[in-house]
């Protein structure tokens, strides 16, 4: 049985898949936007606060996006600073940044929780 979290890392694996698969295969026009645009609105934004572990819902959605476009903003200017930009670079790294934040979910997720020690 898929549960709330493995549904939403579906999501942005899938997502992430179809977005490189349009941008490397070198698809234009409306079927590149189509399969692109969702992964850079809500997918690094997603696998970001699933591993932040927050606690309200409705918080955690309301992050979604701008979380994403942060991501998406800071991998564009360091790219142009370092005078490298290219679009399907931009959307790589997000992809990685997404798939790394997933990997730390996943890692906490399997993590045994142990109560706080208080010191002496």
């Amino acid at each position: 049985m898929i549960r709330g979290r493995n549904v939403r890392q579906v999501i942005v694996v899938g997502l992430a898949v179809l977005a490189l698969f349009a941008t490397l295969l070198g698809l234009t026009g409306w079927i590149r936007i189509v399969l692109t645009f969702p992964f850079v609105l809500i997918g690094p934004g997603l696998a970001i606060t699933m591993a932040l572990r927050l606690r309200d819902p409705l918080f955690e959605v309301g992050l979604l996006v701008p979380v994403s476009l942060a991501i998406q903003t800071l991998l564009a200017t360091s790219l142009v600073y370092l005078s490298a930009y290219e679009p399907p670079l931009v959307l790589v790294g997000s992809v990685i940044v997404a798939l790394g934040a997933l990997a730390i979910d996943a890692h906490l997720s399997a993590a045994p929780s142990r109560p706080i020690e208080r010191g002496a």
